[in-house]
């Protein structure tokens, strides 16, 4: 409990938990759980759906290394994906120590979790995007991701479908990059999964309620048709009946078909 993975000056350490399966006989895979809370608040010690996605991780063999990361109200975007590649980074350079695999890390998230979880999972080279925060000079790539219910496209969160963005600087992607998304395009853009999208991406699974009052589900649409037409390897699975964090549905289930997709390639 607790590993201080990074120390920002003039910010909080950052911390993660790391939960292991009973009884490994030797270094387990690791999975990176993402918490939500849109970008503005959330805690990695529990959530709506912490426990079932950990519980199914545990039970297939996998450890879970729930992080936290720094909210829109302490810093702008990229400080948030910064802090969350780092403990990919700290996993990846003392793992073994834990009695983890530091080659075999996964990363899921949820909500604002999510949107980190898909970025991180695109396993991209943009230096303004790695940062310098907590253990450098390996990398922050991943096997393997899992996005529930992510915002992918900042722009396409304003009125109607033009993608022109949203003018209310209240709004979580507004506070994330410092204004309006209509006022500062090129920075919403920026702070989309979908504007990074390559061919080298991890494999990608995308989980969305089709009843996401919060988030629509195109924004899984929509990262899901940019990693299809680049080649990439992605995955959607859409779940009838369910609002955001998945309410009015059994989590259970759906944690199941997103550990086995990540036990797949871990």
């Amino acid at each position: 409990a607790g590993i201080e993975y990074a120390r920002v000056m003039g910010f909080r350490p950052l911390r993660m938990d790391l939960l292991l399966p009973p009884a490994p006989s030797g270094p387990v895979p690791v999975v990176v759980w993402i918490h939500g809370g849109a970008f503005l608040f959330g805690s990695r010690l529990h959530g709506a759906v912490t426990e079932p996605a950990c519980r199914a991780l545990i039970e297939r063999g996998v450890a879970v290394a729930l992080v936290e990361y720094r909210f829109s109200g302490e810093a702008l975007f990229p400080a948030c994906l910064h802090d969350v590649k780092a403990s990919v980074r700290w996993l990846r350079q003392f793992g073994e120590h834990v009695g983890v695999n530091g080659e075999a890390i996964g990363v899921w998230g949820e909500s604002a979790g999510g949107h980190l979880a898909a970025f991180i999972a695109l396993n991209g080279n943009d230096e303004r995007l790695d940062g310098t925060v907590g253990v450098t000079g390996c990398s922050s790539d991943v096997v393997a991701g899992v996005a529930w219910y992510p915002d992918t496209d900042f722009l396409a969160l304003g009125p109607g479908s033009d993608r022109t963005g949203s003018p209310d600087p209240t709004s979580p992607e507004a506070l994330l990059i410092g204004g309006p998304t209509r006022d500062r395009r090129e920075d919403a853009a920026f702070a989309s999964p979908v504007t990074h999208v390559h061919p080298g991406a991890a494999p990608i699974l995308l989980v969305h309620g089709l009843e996401d009052g919060l988030l629509p589900p195109e924004q899984s649409a929509l990262m899901h048709e940019a990693l299809q037409t680049v080649g990439a390897t992605s995955e959607v699975e859409w779940i009838e009946g369910a609002d955001h964090a998945f309410f009015g549905v059994d989590p259970d289930p759906i944690a199941d078909r997103s550990a086995d997709f990540l036990v797949r390639h871990l």
